[in-house]
């Protein structure tokens, strides 16, 4: 099954997506804002520039939902694969490191 959510968002609200992405960016950088709010704020922001942007219409509202799902949704496939990346490079260097420590303890036996 293929669910393709580009299909339900109109092509000149695309445009939101990336500035929805730095803008998150930013807000997780406040130390003021807990992470767990910060998916809240950007549906609130991307809902108000769906209205802005596209007109004042229940539609603005939906493209608006659907943007901030797309942008959030981004943004967690792009840190599980960073956090799996990070994930084989520690078992790499544990590895290394244990075979370190059983060399050392080699030659001193």
């Amino acid at each position: 099954m293929e669910f393709d959510f580009l299909n339900y968002i109109q092509q000149n609200a695309l445009i939101l997506i990336p500035v929805l992405y730095i803008i998150g960016i930013f807000i997780s950088k406040a130390e003021d804002v807990d992470n767990k709010h910060i998916p809240i704020i950007l549906l609130f922001i991307s809902i108000v520039f769906s209205l802005g942007y596209l007109g004042i219409s229940f539609n603005s509202v939906i493209q608006g939902v659907l943007i901030a799902g797309v942008t959030v949704l981004s943004h967690q496939i792009v840190k599980q694969h960073n956090s799996k990346d990070n994930n084989a490079t520690n078992i790499e260097n544990d590895k290394d490191l244990k075979n370190e420590n059983d060399n050392i303890k080699n030659k001193s036996n």
